[in-house]
């Protein structure tokens, strides 16, 4: 277990279970703080701890622990990257319907604890989905697991559900087992462009109306010319029937529609492409969740006032861009959100008067029992389910 200064915290990089269990355990002993870190890539998400912090750096615990392809079942450790996952699977024609902005990057641990879902989220469902079992570490340094290696478990108390989306609060990933898919037949992007994000919209709602299933929907504003990507895929002629189906369907709204065959659905450009757009690279952003029907209003309201936005929209997310100093627009947008009992959340660097979580969540007792429950001593961060001043 190598030990190095970074900045006025230490970092510290385990290669095992057992390092990171110590880790903690020392922790608890020594009254300090620990910060889990995957690849980095999700640090927008949140303000990390840094005096007095061990960052807990997992890059390094990025085994394949077990794959078995006629199971549809694989097993690795949290510091694997997505890519090389992606690639490990690939060579059984499977996939995770895993997602991240950089996968060369991103963690398997990280992507989990973040619950980062992208244009996949609408055709298999959200990264705790693809979850099946995990082994982690509490804050007190016990080893513990949850689920199992197999697509069917026994009932029960889902802990990793739990995990995923807890932001490294409760325990840190020390393994997982997540379910693959078989590579689909043929997949398919239609895009089309419209002259504003309102017209974006009503196609967007259009195409969901339909009989058809996509397995993406998703819409990108950017300096006033809006582009919706509708996403199929499954056995060749069901996935060309549906992309002619609703080419023919965005003609007759005006648009001109194209049809682009994708060779590698976790590498296909356009997604990838809208995975990085919802990262921030300057500026601020906030990733805001509504029920569909009241994220269109969102995007055609107070939204508009945003530099860009990339809209998920039968999932209901979106991450909307704002210039500096941007306070107002972006406290619109949250009001907005709580109005119609949705969330807003800062993505980005800190803004002074604007919370990063907003208003505490109704379920924050309950949240912070199983904090004391998972982490007694708190020697993992904060819960990050809003703030009471708010």
């Amino acid at each position: 277990m190598g030990v190095s200064a970074a900045g006025v915290g230490r970092s510290v990089r385990v290669r095992s279970a057992e390092e990171a269990a110590a880790a903690l355990r020392a922790a608890n002993t020594d009254s300090g703080t620990v910060c889990p870190v995957g690849g980095g890539t999700h640090q927008f998400l949140t303000d990390l701890p840094t005096n007095g912090t061990t960052f807990l750096h997992l890059a390094d615990l990025d085994d394949l622990v077990d794959y078995q392809p006629a199971d549809l079942t694989v097993t690795v450790q949290p510091g694997m990257s997505l890519a090389r996952l992606q690639h490990t699977v690939d060579e059984k024609k499977q996939w995770v319907a895993l997602e991240a902005a950089d996968p060369e990057r991103a963690t398997i641990g990280g992507i989990l604890a973040t619950a980062w879902a992208g244009p996949l989220r609408l055709g298999y469902g959200r990264p705790r989905d693809q979850v099946l079992g995990m082994r982690f570490v509490t804050g007190d340094g016990v080893p513990a697991k949850a689920g199992g290696r197999v697509v069917k478990n026994v009932a029960g108390y889902d802990l990793c559900r739990l995990l995923v989306g807890s932001h490294g609060t409760l325990a840190v990933i020390t393994e997982v087992t997540l379910r693959v898919r078989p590579r689909p037949e043929r997949e398919e992007t239609v895009v089309a462009r419209f002259d504003g994000v309102e017209e974006a919209v009503h196609a967007a709602e259009a195409v969901w109306q339909t009989r058809w299933a996509p397995t993406m929907l998703t819409l990108q504003n950017e300096q006033r010319a809006a582009r919706l990507f509708v996403g199929s895929d499954g056995d060749s002629d069901s996935v060309a029937a549906q992309s002619a189906a609703i080419a023919e369907l965005l003609r007759a709204r005006g648009a001109q529609p194209q049809v682009l065959r994708e060779d590698r659905w976790h590498e296909a450009p356009p997604r990838q492409a809208l995975r990085a757009a919802a990262v921030p690279e300057s500026g601020h952003g906030l990733r805001v969740s509504l029920l569909p029907s009241d994220l269109g209003a969102l995007l055609t309201t107070v939204g508009s006032e945003s530099q860009s936005a990339v809209a998920h929209y039968a999932s209901g997310i979106a991450h909307l861009r704002f210039a500096p100093g941007a306070a107002a627009a972006m406290n619109a947008v949250r009001r907005f959100a709580l109005a119609h009992g949705g969330a807003a959340v800062l993505e980005g660097p800190s803004v002074d008067g604007f919370s990063r979580w907003g208003p505490r969540r109704p379920d924050y007792a309950l949240m912070q029992r199983l904090k004391t429950a998972f982490d007694p001593r708190g020697v993992l961060p904060p819960l990050p389910f809003g703030d009471e001043a708010a």
